[in-house]
């Protein structure tokens, strides 16, 4: 089952502010963060049929604005000319105007595309989230913010397509620590900061421990 946290903390009176003051907003068109999660391949992205970035290595990102409307991304084997390696994963979508959205590659079905939803920030100032795109099997998280955590009980496995989101409109550290279901001994365990003015991103991808990595993406709000 897929589980989503979000947790949202702006202060009352920025909020306050923006809703007396606030002027009204252009729509903008989506905004794509499009990450190879698919291990040891390099890939060539296509959204339809233009190649918007070529040779992505595992573990790679790149950020794209499309129109909106319905259109297919593509992670393809990379490969010369546009477009025309064998497709390792792809997703159909409609893409709405204002979307911001996290779109990842990986190599086992079901849902070789993960989509993540980054929502609207409102008043808050940043964002962190943590995000599972890998197929590691189930496995269990323990997030803390400033430290780690070693907790006495487990949080119920995640599983593919599993994220944890906060908006809190401060600046912190976040530890995350990850246990495959059923062992003792966490296989990774990373100190991640959420800086103010920047969406912050920590995506597990990988299909084993052996070749899992934790990609890291920082971008301006």
């Amino acid at each position: 089952m897929r589980k989503v946290r979000v947790v949202i903390m702006a202060a009352l009176a920025m909020a306050l502010a923006v809703g007396a003051i606030g002027a009204p907003v252009a729509a903008a068109n989506p905004k794509l963060l499009l990450v190879n999660g698919i291990p040891g391949r390099t890939v060539d992205v296509c959204v339809g049929n233009t190649e918007v970035k070529s040779g992505l290595k595992y573990g790679a990102y790149v950020q794209r604005i499309v129109a909106p409307g319905i259109r297919t991304i593509r992670f393809r084997a990379a490969s010369p000319g546009n477009c025309n390696g064998a497709i390792l994963a792809s997703r159909t979508r409609d893409f709405l105007v204002d979307e911001d959205l996290t779109l990842v590659g990986t190599k086992k079905s079901p849902n070789k595309v993960v989509v993540f939803v980054n929502p609207p920030l409102g008043a808050s100032t940043n964002s962190a989230a943590f995000r599972y795109a890998g197929y590691l099997g189930d496995i269990n998280v323990a997030l803390q913010l400033s430290t780690f955590i070693t907790p006495a009980a487990l949080a119920p496995a995640w599983d593919k397509g599993s994220q944890y989101y906060i908006a809190p409109s401060v600046s912190f550290w976040l530890g995350i620590s990850l246990w495959r279901a059923n062992t003792v001994d966490p296989f990774r365990e990373s100190m991640v900061q959420a800086v103010d003015g920047y969406r912050s991103e920590y995506i597990l991808v990988g299909t084993t421990t052996a070749n899992d990595k934790l990609v890291k993406v920082r971008r301006a709000v």
